[in-house]
């Protein structure tokens, strides 16, 4: 197996990890989570990272910043810091290598700057709804996380090119 949210699935069911809900139309919601990770954060993060040309990078944080800001607006307002509130769940578990590998000062830094992004394009995080604070609460915790802190990778080879 290669594909990280099938792995994810896969090792819920072998191993009753309790990390993917047991209500369908809960694990469902989550999956359509999933998708604002797959087909809209990530893409934009890399035409980003990738384009040469200003205003095709203009265009790529912004694209960015509204899908970051989409799944920040699905984050549980007040039951807990990850997605499914006071559980880490399969949502977190996508989106956080992410995190600490495109963006491995963020949760350190006072601001919450997304390094790469700020130091190559330009990025910053908007400061502008209260969403942003919600995202970088989120980030903060799941950063913070024991099983995320043991299994990350060193920071000096988070930018190797």
């Amino acid at each position: 197996m290669y594909e990280s949210t099938i792995i994810v699935e896969y090792l819920n069911d072998q191993y009753n990890l309790d990390i993917l809900p047991k209500d369908p139309y809960e694990r469902a919601k989550g999956k359509l989570v999933l998708d604002i990770v797959d087909k809209k954060i990530l893409p934009a993060f890399f035409r980003t990272v990738q384009a040469q040309d200003p205003e095709k990078q203009a265009a790529g944080r912004a694209e960015f910043t509204a899908a970051l800001k989409e799944f920040a607006e699905k984050l549980p307002k007040d039951d807990g810091p990850f997605y499914g509130g006071k559980q880490f769940t399969f949502v977190d578990i996508q989106l956080v290598p992410w995190i600490l590998r495109h963006f491995p000062l963020l949760c350190r830094r006072v601001d919450h700057r997304l390094y790469i992004l700020e130091k190559h394009r330009g990025f910053v995080i908007p400061d502008d709804d209260p969403v942003w604070k919600r995202f970088r609460e989120w980030a903060d915790a799941v950063s913070k996380r024991e099983s995320v802190v043991r299994t990350r990778s060193e920071e000096k080879y988070y930018e190797e090119v």
